[in-house]
């Protein structure tokens, strides 16, 4: 990882204004802890780790071990389908929706586990998405009324 550990610990501040304080202003009040920079840097880490584990998931089902991803394959026109379904029932746009990045995830989810096989095409693959949404437990009621 290209960021050290010790700058996400909560009370560290790597925010920095403009001008340095006077030896009269106390530094504790101008550098307290912030969520704001460390959850950005989460967001950028997250990013990165998801962009490869996605990448990584596209060339070995499609292409084998040593090939690069092109935007043509199965995986890409599902997530394209997915996206648009998404987007006509407001699932994409809001506060606690979900991102292409989660969408994605669980593309990857399903393409790992074999639910989808890299031999399915698009259409195909958007159905067992969508047999695989409507048939989870998103909320975990079945294990809590099981036990």
């Amino acid at each position: 990882s290209w960021i050290p550990i010790s700058r996400l610990f909560p009370n560290r501040s790597n925010n920095r204004g403009a001008g340095k304080p006077s030896s009269a202003e106390s530094t504790d009040v101008n550098h307290r802890p912030t969520p704001h920079y460390n959850n950005a840097l989460s967001e950028s880490l997250h990013l990165q780790s998801t962009t490869i584990l996605i990448s990584d998931t596209i060339s070995n089902t499609f292409f084998g071990s040593n090939a690069v991803a092109t935007p043509t394959t199965a995986f890409h026109e599902t997530l394209l389908m997915i996206k648009i379904w998404a987007l006509q029932r407001g699932l994409l746009r809001g506060h606690d929706s979900f991102t292409t990045s989660t969408i994605a995830l669980i593309l990857v989810y399903l393409y790992r586990t074999k639910t989808i096989g890299k031999r399915m095409g698009s259409v195909q693959a958007f159905t067992t998405f969508m047999k695989f949404w409507s048939e989870a437990d998103w909320l975990g009621e079945d294990a809590a009324t099981t036990s």
